[in-house]
């Protein structure tokens, strides 16, 4: 199997990396933080001007009708550069949500504007106790959505949100599905968004939702289309946190490198001593099999009909065990300067944290992969 970007890819990453490189530097982004809602926004705009908001969207919808493949690197520059930016919830899975759902009257309406980075739309698909954290009701025509969801991605600039909802249909019982809550034409308190800072400094959203207009991405039989594209969406959920993962292990690795071959202790480098060396290695060793699996994913998510499904969740295993590992051991080789908030080593430590947390941590894929095999038997 090939792991090699093509030429294109390699170009894109290529652009992106330069563009980091010269606009989101770790000293820059510090300074940015200092107004994250006016960075995100900034950010965005660029990405966008860049082309990279409509990767994932159809052609005929005015995107680039790309594939999680080409992503892999942007992501991969992401999560290396510590960007701000809801790439993972507006530019994969709220896309992917809107595409897989089939529904034409609404990409018609919204894809061009996610493509564009007119709009963006964040996801807001949090479960609690295993049920959505909203609940949908139907006003006539018209759904209403009201309830609460926490740690929406930059939810406070979000332009919109794909929310899941538990509804109750007549003599069928309770149901799930997904909806698409647009903030303008709203009452006035429909849709409120309390930022705050997560652990990395991101900007996360509580959303809430009171009787809010929502539009379905389901028609027909609601139960096996809402599970097709939960399935959809978070497989590319979890394909881009790999990718934005495997970025942020190699700027550590690369980093760590760099220090312990600088640092000089009792007259001669850090780097001298064998255990530190071993301990480098070990790092190594653990981000081939994150880099390889992490490829893997994106392969995965792009050949649906493949039998390497759970390779996806295999990904994010790896990625769980072997990243935390080798990030915490970069802060033990930095020493004291590891943990200190104006060096950039600690801070991809709590980016990993962040994105270790979306969609399962190493608990919840095991489980998930042995609910798989033993539903296999």
């Amino acid at each position: 199997m090939d792991f090699s970007y093509s030429d294109e890819q390699a170009m894109l990453r290529d652009s992106v990396a330069r563009y980091l490189r010269d606009n989101f530097s770790f000293e820059q982004r510090k300074a940015l933080l200092a107004d994250p809602g006016r960075a995100v926004t900034r950010v965005w705009r660029e990405l966008a001007d860049l082309g990279l908001t409509g990767v994932l969207v159809p052609e005929d919808h005015g995107g680039f009708g790309g594939s999680m493949g080409d992503l892999h690197g942007v992501l991969r520059e992401a999560g290396a550069s510590l960007l701000i930016a809801p790439l993972v919830s507006s530019m994969v899975m709220s896309t992917v949500a809107l595409v897989a759902s089939g529904v034409s009257s609404l990409q018609k309406d919204y894809l061009p504007l996610m493509a564009s980075g007119d709009l963006m739309v964040c996801w807001a698909g949090e479960r609690v106790g295993g049920v959505p954290a909203t609940r949908a009701t139907l006003d006539g025509k018209q759904w209403r959505v009201s309830g609460g969801v926490r740690n929406v991605a930059c939810g406070a600039m979000a332009g919109g949100y794909i929310v899941a909802a538990q509804f109750f249909s007549p003599g069928a019982g309770p149901a799930e599905g997904l909806f698409l809550v647009d903030r303008k034409n709203q009452a006035a308190d429909a849709v409120k968004a309390a930022q705050y800072r997560l652990v990395d400094a991101s900007p996360a959203a509580t959303v809430s939702l009171l009787d809010a207009i929502a539009l379905p991405l389901f028609d027909g039989d609601t139960s096996h289309e809402h599970a097709q594209v939960m399935a959809r969406v978070r497989s590319a959920g979890i394909a881009a946190a790999c990718a934005d993962g495997l970025g942020t292990l190699e700027a550590a690795i690369r980093l760590t490198a760099e220090y312990v071959r600088s640092r000089r202790q009792f007259g001669k480098p850090l780097a001298d001593n064998q255990a530190v060396r071993h301990k480098i290695a070990e790092m190594l060793v653990g981000l081939e099999s994150i880099k390889s699996m992490s490829l893997l994913a994106a392969i995965a998510y792009d050949d649906p009909g493949s039998a390497m499904a759970g390779d996806i969740a295999r990904a994010k295993l790896i990625l769980s065990i072997h990243g935390r590992k080798a990030l915490e051991d970069a802060i033990q080789l930095h020493g004291g300067i590891g943990m200190t908030e104006e060096y950039s080593v600690g801070h991809y430590l709590q980016r990993f944290v962040v994105f270790d947390s979306t969609l399962g941590d190493a608990d919840e894929q095991a489980e998930y992969l042995a609910k798989q095999e033993g539903d296999a038997r």
